[in-house]
């Protein structure tokens, strides 16, 4: 949660409006144009507020409950890495002071930090290809705004010649399907990748490309 208020319209004037969050109760009268607002520490994602009135005869409404969300539009992206990448970088939307980034890789993390200019570097050893890579948008409360990942590759691009392992290495990846044709001179291998791209394997080496 960005904000450090609970604002509101359409109350009636003169009551005063009540938000608890666990054993705290934060409080504010409303305003003569029935708008109010009232202060309260920064929260961590999914913390439950409660907020009711209470008027002068301490006639209280029943508690309207909000859960802390994620502000709208409020991304983390992170660009390709190759196994010869020693850094992740990206870019974040409406981040502000105390936020940060982090790298996970397996069991290890890497922080890194968000510039003025809302873009972000980590640090990190060289991966091997297949590797997948989780980026966590992080607040200066510990609570995840978002998450990115990416798949560790070694080229965009996949040539005749190439084992499977090879295009599997690359961005390409798994294929969508396979077709398999096997007779006692050769093993023959239909990738498929999206509607119209296919790869033809001939005793696992690519021999042919149709896009």
């Amino acid at each position: 949660m960005r904000s450090t208020k609970v604002t509101g319209n359409n109350a009636e004037v003169g009551t005063k409006i009540e938000v608890k969050i666990g054993k705290k109760t934060y409080t504010n009268s409303v305003s003569k144009y029935g708008t109010f607002s009232v202060n309260i520490p920064k929260q961590k994602l999914n913390t439950k507020i409660k907020v009711r009135s209470v008027d002068a005869s301490k006639n209280a409404s029943g508690y309207v409950e909000k859960t802390v969300d994620t502000p709208a539009d409020t991304y983390v992206y992170s660009k390709d890495v190759t196994v010869k990448a020693t850094k992740i970088t990206g870019k974040v939307t409406k981040n502000i002071k105390g936020d940060t980034v982090k790298a996970i890789i397996g069991k290890k993390v890497y922080k890194g930090k968000i510039d003025k200019k809302h873009k972000f570097s980590i640090k990190i050893p060289k991966q091997k290809a297949r590797k997948i890579i989780k980026i966590q948008y992080i607040d200066s409360l510990g609570s995840i705004i978002d998450t990115d990942s990416e798949r560790v590759f070694t080229s965009h691009y996949v040539k005749i010649g190439m084992t499977k392992s090879q295009v599997l290495d690359t961005s390409w990846g798994k294929p969508d399907d396979i077709n398999t044709t096997i007779n006692a001179y050769y093993t023959w291998e239909q990738w498929v990748y999206g509607w119209s791209t296919f790869l033809y394997f001939k005793n696992g080496k690519l021999v042919s490309i149709d896009n």
